[in-house]
C-alpha cells in the first residue's frame, strides 16, 4: 500500500469516530434539554383557581333578582340563584342573573342602578361549555377566571358607568351593562 492511501484511511477512521462522538453528545444534550424543558413547562404551568362545578338550579330564561347582603366583596362566585319567572325589581342593591348560554349571553343589554350586582351563570350545554367574563374600559377590572357549567361569577357595580362585557370564550359575543 502506498502512503497516501494509508493516510486517507486513517483520516476516514478518525472522521467517523469524531462524528460518532458528536452525535452521542448531541443526543445526550437533547435528552437532557428535553427533560429540563419539560420540567420547566410543568413548573411554569399556571394553576387555575377552583370554582364550584355543582349545578345550582334550572337555567333561567329571564334576568332575575337575587336578594343578598350588600356588603359582600366584588368578584367572588355566589351560590344563590334566582327562581325562574321572578320579576326584575329596580331597587338599589339588587342582584341580577345573566345566563351564559351556548354561543354567548342570554341578553344583549341590561340596565341597573349603582350598588346593584350582576351574577353571570354558566348554563352552557354544548362544547365549549366553559365560560369567562372580560370587560373593556372603563370597566376593565371586571374579569373572571374560566368557570364551568353550574358555576357563577358576580360583580357589584358601585358607580354609574357604561360597560361592554365580552364573552371570553365566544369572543365575538358581547353585552352592554348600563349602570345609572
Amino acid at each position: 500500500m502506498n502512503k497516501p492511501m494509508i493516510i486517507t484511511g486513517c483520516f476516514l477512521v478518525l472522521l467517523a469516530l469524531f462524528l460518532l462522538s458528536c452525535t452521542s453528545k448531541e443526543t445526550a444534550t437533547n435528552t437532557t434539554s428535553e427533560a429540563v424543558t419539560a420540567a420547566a413547562v410543568q413548573e411554569a404551568t399556571p394553576t387555575l383557581p377552583e370554582t364550584s362545578t355543582e349545578p345550582t338550579a334550572e337555567p333561567a330564561t329571564t334576568i332575575e333578582p337575587v336578594t343578598e347582603p350588600a356588603s359582600e366583596p366584588a368578584a367572588e362566585p355566589v351560590e344563590e340563584i334566582a327562581a325562574p319567572g321572578t320579576e326584575i325589581p329596580l331597587d338599589s342593591g339588587e342582584t341580577y342573573v345573566v345566563n351564559l348560554i351556548d354561543g354567548g349571553f342570554e341578553v344583549p343589554e341590561i340596565t341597573i342602578k349603582a350598588g346593584d350586582t350582576i351574577v353571570w351563570q354558566n348554563v352552557r350545554e354544548k362544547h365549549p361549555t366553559k365560560a369567562m367574563i372580560v370587560a373593556v374600559q372603563p370597566c376593565a377590572k371586571v374579569k373572571s377566571s374560566v368557570f364551568l357549567p353550574g358555576s357563577t361569577f358576580k360583580w357589584k357595580f358601585e358607580e354609574p358607568v357604561r360597560c361592554t362585557i365580552v364573552d371570553g370564550i365566544f369572543t365575538t359575543q358581547a353585552m352592554k351593562v348600563i349602570v345609572e
